[in-house]
């Protein structure tokens, strides 16, 4: 037996009859926008939501004899829909009226197209069995309800109207945003190759934080990141019990590689955040790493950046001038047996061992300019991974 939201506070009068009726809720068990729960605790509310009740006309449905849009703070869950505060004494007809109830969350409202002043949408569209219309073509204008009913009810012959509610899109009312979550989603690429790395075995990959503690800088904060395929691309992934914001790191070990591999960037959202890390070309890593310092492949803590510039379809820029916000630059000639200080050669390297870790890289190329999205610099115990991205000047 299904359990039952409790009656919607308050009971409403039948105008040519004494006896009142309650509203009450329970969830669809399918086929149509199953909820797939028993019970309104089963439905996480982590978001402020607003609630549309509205009570029309069974055939006019500008005849309207109750509407009102109540607030529905984040909370536990769904329960708290048993606590909105429907004044007492509203009568209703005793006829044959439509009543509807339609969720959304404040955010998705936020985005809608609702005229000034307006926190909740005057009504809902509903399908022919009474579920929230989920056709974007029918309510361009409004977000679908995260779930919502409408039925027929014959005031003054029931004592209780039972709304089944749809879940049109639940998930809306439980975001990660709202909850305070973020959602990372990481895939490597091989520089000089520039293609995706299918295969997990031998990686590990790490998001974190870069810290300074005790004048020591280290990647905390930091959790393992699982692997999955996603057609033949390897993710990695995992959530965050808080937000990401601020410079962030994906690091990525490779089996037998002298260091990891450490890839910066300032994520643009902070409930879903999409990672881009590079690891491979260890030989000339290697290489690079021995010219700018002796010991850095030896001696872990003197750590180095190697950094690329490309085009928009991944070709070596050369002659491409690099600066650093911090730091200095050097560029590996072809054969990576020497350093110079003029501009990459014709496979667009460069690289430092004094950039600081929030240092933002730009370029200038003949006809191009970079897209401003470098960032990176010297993390003890890591090789860091800088690529510059041109773009044609306008």
């Amino acid at each position: 037996m299904r359990a039952a939201v409790a009656a919607l506070a308050l009971a409403w009068v039948g105008c040519g009859n004494p006896d009142s009726f309650t509203l009450r809720i329970s969830w669809s068990e399918g086929p149509e926008q199953a909820c797939g729960v028993t019970t309104c605790a089963d439905l996480p509310l982590a978001c402020d939501a607003w609630v549309r009740l509205r009570i029309v006309d069974a055939v006019d449905d500008t005849q309207v004899f109750y509407s009102d849009c109540f607030a529905l703070p984040a909370g536990a869950d769904l329960c708290a829909l048993r606590d909105l505060a429907i004044p007492e004494g509203v009568r209703i007809p005793d006829t044959m009226v439509r009543i509807q109830l339609a969720v959304w969350s404040a955010a998705e409202l936020a985005l809608a197209d609702l005229p000034a002043g307006q926190v909740c949408p005057a009504t809902a569209h509903f399908d022919g069995l009474g579920f929230p219309q989920r056709n974007a073509d029918v309510q361009p204008k409004l977000p679908v309800p995260a779930l919502g009913r409408e039925i027929y009810f014959p005031v003054g012959q029931r004592t209780v109207a039972a709304l089944e509610l749809g879940c049109s899109d639940p998930a809306q009312l439980d975001a990660r945003e709202c909850r305070g979550e973020s959602f990372v989603d990481a895939t490597l690429t091989v520089p000089r190759i520039w293609s995706a790395v299918a295969n997990q075995v031998g990686l590990e990959v790490e998001y974190g934080e870069p810290i300074e503690q005790a004048g020591q800088l280290f990647l905390g904060n930091r959790i393992m990141l699982a692997p999955t395929q996603i057609l033949d691309v390897t993710h990695w992934q995992s959530t965050l019990p808080e937000p990401v914001t601020g410079l962030r790191c994906l690091r990525a070990r490779v089996l037998g590689a002298a260091l990891p591999y450490l890839t910066c960037d300032v994520p643009t959202g902070a409930a879903e955040v999409t990672a881009r890390g590079y690891a491979g070309d260890e030989t000339r890593v290697r290489t690079i790493g021995r010219l700018v310092d002796p010991f850095a492949i030896e001696d872990a803590a003197r750590s180095f950046v190697v950094g690329y510039v490309i085009d928009g379809d991944n070709r070596p820029v050369a002659g491409a001038v690099v600066t650093p916000s911090g730091g200095n630059v050097f560029y590996p000639n072809d054969a990576v047996t020497a350093l110079s200080t003029v501009a990459t050669a014709g496979d667009g390297m460069f690289t430092s061992a004094d950039a600081p870790i929030d240092t933002v890289w730009s370029a200038v190329a003949p006809g191009l300019v970079d897209d401003g999205t470098a960032i990176g610099g010297v993390m003890p115990f890591n090789v860091t991974m800088v690529v510059v991205r041109m773009r044609p000047a306008s």
